[in-house]
């Protein structure tokens, strides 16, 4: 399985303008199968997620230099 979740989507239209990602998507790759899900944040430019196992857990930054406002954990099947 691969994970992806948040970031920004470079915007091709002005090169300037970043175009926020709102989405987690799950690969499986046994399947070939894409799965989506909305993040819970207004910020998805300040997501940082760590994996173990079949485990993922998210934490949502509202400012670069602020401790975490909400932290989500996922478990992938």
């Amino acid at each position: 399985m691969a994970l992806f979740a948040g970031g920004v989507i470079p915007n091709d239209q002005d090169n300037v303008t970043d175009l926020p990602y709102f989405n987690i998507d799950v690969y499986n790759a046994t399947t070939g199968a894409w799965g989506s899900t909305p993040l819970p944040t207004a910020n998805p430019d300040r997501v940082v997620g760590a994996a173990a196992g079949s485990e993922v857990l998210f934490a949502y930054y509202p400012d670069i230099y602020e401790t975490p406002d909400s932290i989500e954990l996922y478990h992938l099947q």
